[in-house]
């Protein structure tokens, strides 16, 4: 069941919330209109079936951006190297917190966190997790972590509340980067990857977002981000690739359920994005442009933003899950080594 986020009490309406005259903190899902309601509803993205489908030339205007908690006990800390970490016991004086790598361990400071509406999660990260590898050496681990820092420098200065699931070349297991995220409260995941190997030559870029296959609201998150990336991605000029069946869907293990760690693990909603392939020579030239890092930010931002602010639907859906079972990864905690914490 989808967790819609924390809404501001300024704008509590009796008709549309319980808990207001108790001092409860509402709760209203992203997309939701106000009422009376006098904009058109917006057509359910689970109808759509096709991946030509267009976001709304008008966006309708529901909220201003939803509160976080900014007081009480600590949910996470970042460290006095900067790393972000769960806590698991605020002590007043002390914290118990679970490191990058799934141990216990005590630190007396750090910078509390009370909550978030947004985890960007970089994919991999350090040595052995570097993700892709360009033709021209671009490393995965770092490019993601590059847009995802100038994703939530956009993010906050629109007044969003941001945590990275990690700060700098380390490896983070997905169960820890889920455990965060749960911690944390979010409203939203969003993991930002960059694809390999190559497939068919295409004339758009083979931009994939993997949503969680039982929860619309994710499925419209990918699609408004879909719609922005894609866009900024085609100002671009590139000999792009894409599979037959990309844009925004969910993958599915032979199981049935969502078949990559950081789409299932997280409690709420999450989304998985690839924007294009680094095994693409051409992809990884755009990719190591001074302005790409920027024009992704602000293009993720504008789907997030229209995600919590208007009943927008997004493009790019495939109604088809993709059936794929990964092998190894990094879910587990084995042979990881924990960054300097202090």
């Amino acid at each position: 069941m989808f967790r819609p986020p924390h809404f501001l009490p300024a704008l509590c309406l009796a008709a549309l919330v319980a808990g207001c005259a108790t001092g409860e903190r509402p709760r209203l899902v992203p997309g939701a209109t106000i009422p009376p309601a006098t904009a058109p509803q917006a057509a359910d993205p689970d109808a759509s079936t096709t991946t030509t489908s267009t976001p709304a030339d008008e966006p309708t205007l529901v909220s201003a951006i939803p509160e976080v908690p900014v007081s009480g006990t600590a949910r996470a800390l970042v460290t006095p190297t900067g790393v972000v970490v769960e806590v698991l016991e605020d002590r007043g004086g002390g914290f118990e917190i679970r490191t990058p790598c799934g141990n216990e361990a005590e630190l007396t400071w750090g910078t509390p966190l009370y909550g978030a509406h947004v985890l960007i999660d970089p994919g991999h990260g350090g040595d052995v997790e570097t993700g892709a590898v360009g033709l021209e050496g671009t490393v995965e681990s770092e490019l993601n972590l590059e847009v995802a820092r100038a994703l939530a420098a956009e993010l906050r200065s629109r007044g969003f509340t941001v945590v990275l699931s990690r700060q700098g070349e380390y490896r983070v297991p997905i169960i820890t980067r889920a455990q965060l995220a749960d911690a944390l409260d979010v409203d939203a995941v969003i993991s930002l990857h960059h694809n390999a190997p190559n497939t068919s030559p295409s004339e758009k870029p083979g931009t994939e977002i993997y949503v969680q296959e039982d929860r619309p609201q994710s499925r419209r998150l990918g699609g408004l981000i879909y719609a922005e990336v894609v866009t900024a991605l085609g100002r671009y000029e590139a000999s792009w690739v894409a599979a037959a069946d990309a844009g925004v869907l969910s993958v599915v293990n032979t199981e049935g359920e969502d078949a990559y760690g950081i789409v299932r693990r997280p409690v709420g909603l999450s989304v998985l994005v690839e924007f294009g392939y680094l095994s693409n020579l051409t992809e990884e030239a755009v990719f190591n442009e001074p302005t790409y890092a920027g024009d992704m930010a602000v293009a993720v931002a504008d789907g997030v933003e229209r995600w919590f602010l208007t009943d927008d639907g997004g493009a790019g859906f495939v109604d088809v899950p993709r059936v794929f079972n990964p092998g190894g990864g990094t879910g587990g905690t084995g042979g990881c080594e924990d960054p300097e914490l202090e």
